[in-house]
């Protein structure tokens, strides 16, 4: 019996060869390795059938599509470009957020990746100018992505090591170990709230590099941007509305092997002016806060134009 879902990759030997040149020559440009190097063909095997459509049915009647059970999706793509996008993606879908679509290369439509109920995946495939979804059960689909990512990172280690013990290695290596957790609970645990000093110099950046280094995925909710002419403020942009609950006026969500956390806002110096902070970031449009020393650190919030619908609403 094929198991629900399975993603295999193909990287011709030249394809590796040029890999390998290119870390010895100047291990510098290996910046965009994943978008680069290593192209040749993904095959992601579905053994579910796809979702009900009316457009699907009337492609497999009138136009002979072929979309049965099994069925393969065979993408001649840049492998570690497919491969960690759909890792990324995967992470953010198996903890209830919304993982962007993953645009391939050739014209040839997207890759996506969503959480389908309590215990789903829900993989949308490119089908001959249409797409299929296949839903398949958490663990499967975890499990399918994540050894993809190994297969991947056994190869990186084998023929260009540089890459595999740089940022993209890192990177490959969290994502796998944070998916084979999600594949073992069925309901990763949500953990405390970590605070971030969003009003003093540095302090979001290097949380967001300590996170990562201890092997988090990090969902940015909030763009944090201090004003040059002011060190107590800060512009607050939203990137995206949380789509958990515990999340709710959260500035972004550390996923980790076996659990999350979200990050909250922190004013130490003002109990006053960190709850207020917390209650405005919970209203996903654009905003500037900065202490007022003069009136005890109480907090000035200055709305800006634009932002995001709030959770249930439609666009205006």
């Amino acid at each position: 019996m094929a198991p629900p879902i399975r993603i295999r990759f193909e990287v011709p030997r030249s394809e590796v060869e040029r890999a390998q040149e290119a870390a010895e020559r100047a291990p510098g440009a290996l910046k965009d390795f994943d978008r680069e190097h290593l192209r040749g063909r993904v095959r992601i095997e579905v053994g579910v059938p796809f979702e009900p459509d009316p457009v699907l049915d009337f492609l497999r009647g009138k136009r002979g599509l072929a979309a049965g059970v099994p069925h393969a999706v065979s993408l001649d793509q840049p492998v570690a470009y497919v491969v960690g996008q759909v890792a990324a993606a995967t992470v953010i879908a198996a903890f209830g957020e919304t993982a962007p679509m993953i645009p391939l290369t050739g014209g040839v439509g997207a890759l996506g990746i969503a959480r389908e109920g309590e215990d789903a995946l829900a993989f949308s495939l490119p089908l001959e100018h249409y797409a299929g979804v296949a839903v398949v059960p958490l663990a499967d689909g975890a499990r399918a992505v994540a050894a993809a990512a190994g297969s991947l990172e056994s190869l990186l280690g084998a023929s260009v090591p540089a890459v595999a013990q740089g940022p993209f290695g890192r990177f490959l290596g969290r994502e796998r170990a944070i998916l084979d957790a999600a594949a073992a609970a069925r309901r990763p645990p949500e953990g405390d709230p970590m605070p971030v000093r969003v009003l003093e110099p540095g302090s979001v950046e290097a949380a967001s590099r300590a996170f990562e280094s201890e092997g988090a995925h990090l969902v940015p909710y909030w763009a944090v941007t201090l004003r040059p002419d002011d060190g107590s403020g800060a512009e607050f942009t939203p990137l995206r509305a949380p789509r958990r609950a515990g999340a709710r006026g959260a500035l972004a969500l550390a996923i980790f092997p076996g659990g999350a956390r979200p990050l909250v806002a922190s004013v130490p110096s003002s109990p006053e002016a960190e709850a207020t902070l917390r209650a405005r970031l919970a209203r996903p449009t654009p905003f500037v806060a900065r202490l007022d020393p003069a009136r005890g650190d109480r907090l000035a919030i200055e709305a800006l134009g634009g932002g995001l619908p709030m959770a249930g609403e439609g666009s205006h």
